[in-house]
């Protein structure tokens, strides 16, 4: 994953690889939701995923904790882009702080967010 754009500045490169989970859609289009990165995990069960044929958005709020860097925030997740094959194409990743216990400031601030795109544009199906 690449930064596209971050509003504080953060222009470092790249992140750890993400992981994304959404299970048991419902008829309303809602699903659980999990992500990791590095040592750092996050849930939602009440993901939103809208879109037409293979496009999608989806959109929810997530609790992530990273226990071995202390800490713990709140973000809306943003994910958008299209299923084909084993993966997802044109794949987008945005995320904006809601809330954060950051003890040792390593996090960006309430209301900043970061806007990703994966270097090849296609994400895979993985296991996790």
């Amino acid at each position: 994953m690449e930064v596209e754009y971050a509003s504080d500045g953060y222009w470092n490169g790249e992140y750890y690889d993400l992981y994304i989970a959404f299970t048991a859609m419902d008829s309303r289009n809602v699903t659980s939701y999990r992500e990791k990165q590095n040592s750092s995990s996050g849930v939602s069960s009440k993901a939103r995923v809208i879109g037409s044929g293979n496009n999608f958005t989806a959109y929810t709020e997530v609790e992530m904790q990273d226990p071995k860097e202390d800490w713990w925030c709140k973000v809306l997740t943003i994910i958008t882009g299209t299923v084909e094959g084993n993966g997802i194409e044109d794949f987008q990743y945005a995320n904006v702080m809601l809330e954060k216990r950051d003890p040792y400031n390593k996090l960006m601030e309430v209301g900043e967010y970061h806007i990703l795109h994966d270097k090849d544009n296609h994400v895979v199906n993985y296991e996790w």
